[in-house]
């Protein structure tokens, strides 16, 4: 699944053949059949398996436990995820394209991705949420922009610099809205 979700964040969905994943894992496009009924039968498949491996991913305790700044200024440094070998602008495609192109499995999807974004934003700096009944909106704007800033750097190569994330946390921390 692995070499699967790979090819087709690299490629596409339309561009990748059964024969180029299973050549990717050492099988023959038999095997390969042996447990997918189709190419989109895998992606399915291994999409499912891609959020739930993001909702289950441990997260170190002193990961979250650190200021805003360094969660901020940690987003712009490239990470693979959750023991793929995907960057997030990857993820985050494939998820979109998954979702789009399943609707069915959109709401399947849906499930892991907002346990991993409710047990994360309960963790942060500053969260006052402790249960799964209501999400601290300070905790939930930080995850926000810890995410959006990680997705502009990669698709940017790094157009963000410390300066700037420094500058944006201090306005979160000081409340302060961002001039224009």
């Amino acid at each position: 699944m692995h070499q699967a979700l790979r090819l087709i964040s690299a490629h596409g969905f339309e561009q990748v053949t059964l024969d180029q994943i299973a050549a990717g894992t050492s099988n023959t496009k038999g095997a390969v059949y042996h447990h997918f009924s189709s190419k989109s039968d895998l992606y399915q498949k291994a999409l499912l398996y891609l959020a739930s491996s993001l909702a289950d991913a441990s997260i170190p305790d002193d990961a979250l436990n650190v200021g805003v700044s360094e969660l901020l200024l940690a987003a712009i440094t490239p990470v693979r995820t959750a023991g793929f070998d995907l960057s997030n602008a990857d993820v985050y495609y494939l998820i979109f394209d998954g979702m789009r192109r399943f609707p069915d499995l959109a709401e399947t999807l849906r499930g892991p991705l907002r346990r991993y974004v409710e047990r994360v934003a309960r963790r942060l700096p500053g969260s006052t949420s402790t249960s799964g009944d209501g999400m601290d909106p300070h905790a939930l704007l930080i995850l926000a922009l810890v995410e959006g800033l990680g997705l502009v750097q990669e698709i940017t190569g790094g157009l963000l610099t410390e300066p700037m994330v420094r500058a944006i946390a201090d306005q979160i921390v000081q409340g302060d809205r961002p001039s224009d």
